[in-house]
């Protein structure tokens, strides 16, 4: 049986643990509840029935460090921890102090999503102005190609080309291939 890593991280001064399953952070739901200081029986069973989440939550067993045993922990992918954070509502028995963490909490899930998100529309933008360089780069160069006489003849050939064009067969354009070969050798020469 594989073994999970048991990792932690303080959230308002107090361990949040999670597990670590290929690659996957797994957030024991128990552990950050009690660090928001809300009811965690309450919020596992909300979790369970959350048309969007319930899908993700899984069961884990580990050791805290504080514990003597193992023990059977519901958890999360940390993918779905901030969103389901927005989830939890303020209640009318919540202390103060318990609504003043969960509301520093959701300004700290708030302030992940506007980084995450913001780097994307960031990225994007700077990746459409780079095109935009590209592309008006290769219309000046385009312009300046099109003064050129030489260029222009070579558009004018390729068109002509395309326009004639019909299926050779391989011999037929092994054949074309050999006759263009010899009059740019003569060309060549005579130059």
């Amino acid at each position: 049986m594989k073994k999970l890593v048991l990792k932690s991280i303080l959230v308002l001064n107090r361990p949040v643990y999670y597990l670590v399953d290929n690659g996957v952070n797994y957030v024991l739901i128990r552990p950050l509840c009690e660090a928001l200081q809300i009811d965690a029986d309450w919020q596992i069973r909300e979790l369970k029935k959350d048309e969007d989440l319930a899908a993700e939550v899984c069961e884990h067993t580990t050791q805290l460090p504080s514990d003597k045993q193992k023990r059977a922990f519901t958890c999360l992918p940390e993918e779905f921890i901030y969103g389901w954070i927005f989830s939890i509502k303020y209640s009318n028995t919540m202390s103060e102090e318990t609504r003043e963490n969960l509301r520093q909490y959701k300004r700290e899930c708030y302030d992940a999503l506007y980084s995450h998100f913001h780097a994307k529309v960031r990225s994007l933008t700077e990746s459409i102005k780079e095109r935009a360089e590209l592309e008006v780069e290769a219309r000046r160069l385009k312009m300046r190609l099109l003064e050129n006489p030489e260029f222009v003849r070579w558009q004018e050939i390729n068109t002509l080309k395309q326009q004639q064009s019909y299926r050779l067969t391989k011999d037929q354009k092994e054949s074309l291939m050999i006759l263009v070969e010899e009059m740019m050798e003569e060309e060549s020469v005579n130059n």
